[in-house]
Formats: structure tokens, C-alpha cells, sequence
């Protein structure tokens, strides 16, 4: 688990709590690009320790987050992996200079 995904779960201590994306944004202060891929890990991955409404791969604006109160898994350590950054053509060259 990343410090990012652990600094997420921490919000949803609390069983009863619902966050929007943009709740988790104001308290956690994680990048967007950064928090919407730990988020969608959390939701959306194989292992789903998040709740999201409404369900759908892709994180977007006004998406609801809870907490998933009977999760269980059979593993007695499970891995959350963080989801991959797609890598451009133009991301590997920009900041390069001549």
C-alpha cells in the first residue's frame, strides 16, 4: 500500500463517512492527477476496499466514495496496487532541452 492509499483509507475510519472526490482533494491536499489514480485503486482495482458511487471504472467530479463495512478476503496480507501511469511520446520528451 502507497502513503497516498493509506492517507485515503485513514478518511474513511469511520463507517458511516461519504466523501466526494472533491472532499478527499480538500483533505488530503494530494495532487488531482495522483489522487484520482490512488482512488481508482482503492475503488475500481481487484481488491476494492472502497465503495464508489456511481460505479464505474474512470474517477470523476461529484463521484461518492464509502467505506466497505463487511470486507473480508480469504489472504491474510493483500496488495493494493497502485494503478500505472500511461507513458506518451510527449511525455518522455517534454522537458528534455536542446
Amino acid at each position: 500500500m502507497s502513503l497516498f492509499q493509506a492517507l485515503v483509507l485513514l478518511l474513511f475510519e469511520d463507517d458511516q463517512v461519504k466523501l466526494s472526490l472533491e472532499d478527499v482533494s480538500n483533505r488530503t491536499a494530494i495532487e488531482d492527477s495522483e489522487l484520482r489514480r490512488t482512488l481508482q485503486s482503492l475503488a475500481c482495482g481487484k481488491v476494492r476496499v472502497l465503495s464508489k458511487s456511481p460505479k464505474s471504472k474512470e474517477i470523476e467530479s461529484g463521484d461518492q466514495f464509502s467505506n466497505i463495512h463487511d470486507f473480508r478476503n480469504k489472504l491474510f496480507r493483500i496488495k493494493i496496487n497502485q494503478i500505472q501511469l500511461k507513458e506518451t511520446v510527449s511525455t518522455k520528451t517534454s522537458g528534455l532541452s536542446c
